[in-house]
């Protein structure tokens, strides 16, 4: 289960009249210059300790990164991502409770999702702990989130990881890769297309991502290429490679996948919170992906 806190405002405070549901996220982002600070200690592919540098310090890359303006920037990057989705929840016609104002004729409000972070004021007031540190060269160790057994969430980020580098990830398959077309509820069929390009992946919204409860497009999806990977192993399975790609083109380019776009199913985590809020379940809720949706007027 995720840890983060929601707000959901009503009557007409959102855009355009409707309601505004905000998922707060609380992060103790922790600064580490040495790996005898970090835990569990980072680890190259062969097994040996991660080298790491001093923030400030040039890297192998000979850029020097400062941990202020790193933090700054991943509030900055996961709100301009997250807060910015479009999505948006449409109660069940039969559910009254978001319904206002009192006398006719009355308004339906739509629910707009937004997103916030907030920094933690130390370990026991987060919803998650990122270590974050700066190995020699990128590519050498991939970020990560995880869930302990207990207590707040933990993870890894690095200096790089605000940065989209070109080849981070490549589409498999060739030069060939299948799209769908047409209408999912008539005649949606699907093509070939050429799709020999890189994706350009910016972990930390990815990351953020897995925080509010999201898990890699192949496990969502449960291709059997990501499954075979967490029979494999059921904690690291969904890491492999396999799991950042979708049977479709668009599916692998999912923020949650290997590129930086979204699909209905990435507004789980505001759907979750919205049953809570309202005490109804799911059946019956729409969402959808929209610049405005105004509010339903009801005679």
């Amino acid at each position: 289960m995720p840890f983060f806190n929601s707000e959901l405002l009503t009557s007409g405070s959102g855009t355009g009249g409707n309601a505004k549901l905000t998922i707060y996220l609380r992060l103790y982002l922790v600064r580490r210059d040495r790996i005898e600070e970090i835990n569990p200690r980072p680890k190259q592919d062969d097994g040996r300790d991660l080298e790491v540098v001093p923030w400030g310090t040039p890297t192998g890359i000979g850029k020097a990164y400062n941990f202020a303006e790193f933090k700054q920037k991943v509030k900055e990057h996961a709100e301009g991502f997250w807060n910015n989705t479009n999505f948006w929840l449409v109660p069940p016609p039969d559910y009254r409770g978001l319904d206002y104002p009192v006398g006719n004729p009355k308004m339906r409000p739509n629910i707009e999702c937004k997103f916030k972070i907030v920094w933690a004021d130390g370990r026991d007031d987060a919803h998650a702990i990122i270590d974050c540190f700066c190995p020699i060269r990128p590519h050498r160790y991939r970020p990560y989130v995880s869930h302990p057994a207990e207590g707040a969430l933990g993870g890894h980020w690095t200096c790089y990881d605000l940065v989209a580098f070109p080849g981070d990830f490549v589409i498999p398959g060739g030069k060939e890769c299948t799209v769908n077309v047409g209408d999912p509820l008539g005649n949606m069929t699907t093509k070939t297309i050429r799709c020999d390009k890189e994706l350009a992946h910016e972990a930390v919204c990815h990351e953020v991502g897995h925080l509010l409860g999201l898990d890699h497009v192949g496990q969502f999806l449960k291709t059997p290429a990501c499954m075979e990977e967490l029979k494999k192993n059921s904690v690291t399975g969904n890491g492999a490679a396999a799991c950042y790609r979708g049977p479709t083109y668009p599916d692998t380019e999912n923020i949650m996948g290997a590129g930086d776009k979204l699909a209905l199913w990435n507004i789980m985590p505001w759907a979750s919170r919205v049953t809570s809020h309202t005490g109804i379940g799911l059946q019956g809720w729409r969402a959808s992906l929209a610049k405005t949706l105004p509010p339903k007027t009801l005679r």
